[in-house]
């Protein structure tokens, strides 16, 4: 029964694969050139004009200036970041035009986070805003009778992922506020696609910001950084959609 069972199960995990790299070749180059570009001018021209956050006279660390991430080490990886997780955008059915947004200046908020241990607010802010017209569009166009499931997977995706990072920001585990304003978009995001997304997204968001946080632990033994004990979580709240994305469509 096992052997007959793996004979049935090998054909579909391949045509399951197949039908996600064509996924991913097209729509998704498309998507990922459009993401990539996206990240790309959101670091190089809006990052630079960004009001920087209020300094804090008992915090040692000196946070680099917005306009000096206009600089290779933040850039490629926004434009790199922004374009794979552009490829998994083409998996969002429905909104995927608010995929390619959260991929594109979502890139480009986790490059900026990784530098710095900040998530600007004003790009959190443009970037929810164009996420909500880009979704509202796509369901409107793709699937306009589902709006109202979506919508209330949204709010309770949103409302879910918000009240877990605050109580782990609350008790003071290393998260920002900025955050826990990302899992909230996140959250809401996945949750429009469904509870499966909803928990595959955390689930990976919560594994991989894991993983991130002992590898910098682990360096920063032999190798100090001016970061000091923080590390930044925001890259890892946001890889965790595209992460889930994958394997909620190979599941």
């Amino acid at each position: 029964m096992s052997a007959r069972c793996h004979l049935h199960t090998a054909p579909r995990l391949l045509s399951m694969v197949e039908a996600t790299w064509q996924s991913l070749l097209w729509p998704g180059l498309l998507t990922a050139l459009f993401a990539a570009v996206l990240a790309l001018v959101t670091v190089r021209f809006v990052v630079p004009i960004l009001p920087e956050p209020p300094s804090d006279p008992d915090d040692p660390f000196v946070k680099p200036l917005y306009r000096d991430l206009a600089r290779p080490g933040v850039v490629l990886p926004a434009l790199g970041a922004g374009f794979l997780a552009g490829l998994v955008a083409s998996l969002a059915g429905p909104l995927i035009i608010a995929a390619v947004i959260l991929a594109g200046v979502g890139a480009a908020m986790a490059s900026v986070d990784a530098a710095t241990t900040y998530l600007p607010f004003p790009l959190h802010a443009g970037c929810v805003l164009a996420m909500l017209v880009g979704a509202a569009l796509g369901i409107w166009w793709w699937a306009p009778n589902l709006w109202e499931r979506m919508l209330l997977g949204a709010l309770f995706g949103a409302i879910a992922a918000f009240a877990l990072f605050w109580m782990i920001w609350v008790i003071g585990q290393g998260l920002g506020w900025g955050d826990v304003r990302l899992a909230t978009v996140v959250g809401g995001f996945c949750g429009a696609l469904g509870v499966e997304a909803w928990w595959h997204s955390m689930l990976a968001a919560t594994v991989l910001g894991a993983i991130v946080g002992l590898v910098i632990a682990w360096w920063r033994r032999s190798h100090p950084s001016t970061l000091g004990t923080a590390f930044p979580y925001g890259p890892s709240l946001w890889a965790g959609p595209f992460l889930g994305l994958l394997i909620a469509q190979l599941a």
